[in-house]
């Protein structure tokens, strides 16, 4: 056969699998024709461990190989390639030993390419850079951000990348500011507003000092249905409740600060606060024209809705903009911040009713302080996918007698008809009743610090594993000052506790990653196969339980979100930060992964088949696993956890 008929035939070889796919055919036939063909038989070294990196890397054509690890064991099987996987190739390092052995397991033909070649394809096309990047890394990546005139900032160019962008909308808030003074006119204030430019007008001192806004509502509601005189000084309709932000804030965070807050219109001063001049307003019809469709509707309407079953509408609506955002490619960070507003504006409202409906039935609210919390992935704010209810009641020390009786029964009732409004909102109730209507969840500070002391005592003998999603608390309604009494509590207590933290680190060792997937099949540590990724326990709860397990011992409960959680460690263990920068990123990434396809099969997006997936993205899966074995690894360092083994 010619040698250019090989040529093409490793070419439409080399067009079927990525990253050759993403390249011209002009390159991908000059590539082929640089090639070798070579065969193996079973059992044979393609290249050990060790050994100085030739010139080629390798493109099994036909046949499986297996990837080996020296180890105080002798050698790990770490990944298996098969048809059209890459061998023997780091983009960035060009000079490094080969990391690992090679070994054929079948008789196997494998193409050898110039890597110099292959190097300079991954130059001239950056996405096929950040593929070996991902493809040969010892983890989870972050893709690269380019830096373009439309870019900046290093954002990467996705169609929600407007979420992160801040030019447009403060050009558009400091050229739409419109002021007046408080003893001036209301006829002379609405004529300033009645061009149309801008939706509502801030209150000033001498100073350019916010005092407070009038919106066209206000116009409407007090001065055209005749209440208020257009004569009367403006300072009779203006609202005094100021929400201010600081310049150069991104359309995506203005939005949650809107919802939030409840709020339409958001004040722009020199500093942030209302203690500096004013710069320019933002309302979210202004996003709304520059950038499209925006949830600000949301908070509206959930604030206004008047049965379970509307709640449940908008909630649902919730999800259409959650899919639209994350097929977008919309930051995580925004994304776990978006639903947690929402679900907050759900439950604030469904505690409103709830309380309409007691004091109409005789009960009597008690005088004392008292929070609503979430726990599991609603502690965290990681509930992108709804899910059943997981919460708690706290509240202060209840009067002894009836009194108290009574107390507790307004809690109890209050529990039962929140959760109960909850439900047709797509929150079902736990079917282990770990929510806040059994009274075990649901008690006085002093009897929730108890719980924790004997929890964190007796950890073995309080089946702690059950338990660790319960130090994941978030308060989602309520006095906050409750919770931040009981987490003091809880570090007094893991301080007095030395075994607590090793015993919630060995526990967070059990769910082992896969080693690898190959032909559409998922191998675990013991070699059996299997036939689909458990977004769940292959990725997410390793890494939750790793970087709860990391929190608690440093002290860092302020916070429960998982990335946040890997970035505040980084912080503090400096000499492992780019580990703990990659987990955090693996999280985001499946999670991402996760939402996307529960969102579109209208599941748990649990489980998932390699075959669904394209090949680029089970790629990032395996890098996922591969962050987390070394994260676990460095873990039973760190923790001293002897004896532990990850094989």
């Amino acid at each position: 056969m010619k040698t250019s008929s090989i040529s093409l035939r490793v070419a439409d070889f080399l067009k079927e699998h990525p990253p050759f796919d993403m390249i011209s055919d002009e390159d991908r036939i000059s590539l082929a024709g640089l090639g070798r063909v070579k065969f193996h038989e079973g059992g044979e070294i393609v290249y050990e461990e060790g050994d100085e990196r030739g010139r080629f890397a390798y493109v099994v054509q036909k046949g499986t190989v297996n990837l080996y690890r020296k180890s105080s064991r002798g050698e790990d099987l770490i990944d298996v390639r098969v048809e059209g996987d890459l061998l023997g190739f780091l983009f960035d390092s060009p000079d490094t030993p080969y990391r690992c052995t090679v070994k054929t397991a079948s008789d196997t033909i494998i193409y050898a390419i110039p890597q110099q070649k292959l190097r300079e394809i991954g130059e001239n096309y950056p996405e096929v850079g950040e593929y070996f990047r991902q493809y040969f890394g010892e983890g989870f990546k972050p893709r690269r951000q380019t830096n373009t005139p439309d870019n900046a900032r290093g954002i990467d160019e996705r169609p929600a990348h407007w979420l992160q962008k801040a030019g447009p909308v403060n050009e558009r808030a400091s050229n739409r500011l419109l002021t007046y003074k408080l003893d001036e006119p209301i006829h002379m204030v609405a004529k300033r507003l009645a061009p149309g430019l801008q939706e509502a007008i801030v209150a000033v001192d001498q100073n350019q000092l916010p005092l407070g806004i009038i919106t066209e509502s206000d116009l409407s509601a007090r001065v055209a249905t005749g209440l208020t005189s257009v004569n009367a000084p403006a300072s009779e309709i203006t609202s005094r409740s100021l929400i201010t932000v600081r310049p150069g804030m991104s359309a995506g965070q203005l939005i949650l600060e809107m919802l939030h807050h409840r709020l339409h219109h958001l004040i722009v001063t020199e500093d942030g606060t209302v203690n500096s001049p004013v710069v320019g307003i933002i309302s979210d019809r202004s996003i709304q024209m520059l950038h499209g469709s925006i949830p600000t509707f949301l908070a509206k309407e959930i604030s206004v809705a008047e049965t379970p079953h509307s709640l449940a509408i908008l909630r649902d609506r919730a999800d259409e903009l959650l899919l639209h955002f994350i097929e977008g490619e919309a930051q995580v960070y925004w994304l776990s911040d978006f639903v947690a507003e929402v679900d907050g504006a759900v439950l604030e409202r469904a505690v409103q009713l709830c309380r309409e409906k007691l004091k109409a039935e005789g009960f009597i609210e008690p005088d004392v302080r008292w929070a609503w919390l979430g726990m599991h992935s609603e502690g965290r704010k990681e509930r992108l996918l709804r899910s059943s209810q997981r919460t708690a009641m706290i509240y202060d020390e209840l009067p002894e007698g009836n009194a108290g009786l009574e107390a507790e029964n307004w809690f109890k009732h209050m529990a039962n008809e929140v959760t109960a409004m909850l439900a047709p909102c797509g929150f079902p109730l736990d079917p282990e009743a770990r929510m806040a209507t059994n009274f075990d969840w649901r008690g006085a500070l002093s009897v929730w610090k108890e719980r924790y002391r004997a929890w964190i005592a007796c950890p073995i003998e309080n089946d702690i594993l059950r338990k660790t999603p319960y130090f994941d608390a978030r308060c989602l309604y309520g006095d906050q000052s409750l919770l931040d009494e009981l987490r003091i509590h809880i570090q007094e207590c893991i301080h007095q506790n030395p075994n607590f933290i090793p015993i919630l680190a060995n526990d967070a060792m059990d769910n082992l990653p896969p080693i690898t997937i190959f032909r559409d099949s998922v191998m675990d540590q013991s070699g059996t196969l299997w036939t689909s990724i458990d977004t769940k326990l292959h990725a997410l709860m390793p890494l939750v339980d790793i970087a709860r397990v990391f929190a608690l011992s440093l002290n860092l409960d302020d916070t429960t979100f998982t990335p946040i959680r890997f970035k505040r460690v980084a912080r503090h263990l400096v000499e492992q930060r780019e580990l703990f920068e990659e987990a955090a990123e693996a999280f985001s990434h499946a999670i991402r992964l996760q939402t996307r396809l529960g969102l579109r099969r209208g599941d748990d997006g649990q489980y998932v088949k390699p075959e669904d997936l394209p090949r680029t993205e089970v790629q990032r899966c395996k890098a996922i696993f591969k962050t987390v074995v070394r994260l676990m690894e460095f873990s039973a360092e760190y923790f001293e956890l002897e004896g532990k083994s990850l094989s």
